[in-house]
């Protein structure tokens, strides 16, 4: 069985193209059990910052949405 950096929260960042639940591309994901044990153990490495970043910019989004109420 291959190792999946896969935690089923499948949502895709419009921003960046990457999955907030395991930090993999679109690519990356479609190529993952294609991809040899050395390129997905690279691709491994690189998630922990792109899911703090992912986190990170989630944050700042909140942090500057602003909501208007509709009054009747």
């Amino acid at each position: 069985m291959i190792e999946s950096p896969c935690t089923q929260r499948c949502e895709i960042d419009a921003r960046s193209g990457l999955c907030r639940g395991c930090g993999r591309s679109l690519d990356e994901i479609a190529a993952w059990t294609q991809l040899s044990p050395e390129a997905r153990r690279a691709v491994m490495r690189r998630l922990v910052a792109r899911r703090t970043w992912l986190a990170r910019t989630a944050v700042a989004d909140e942090t500057t949405h602003t909501t208007h109420s509709v009054r009747d």
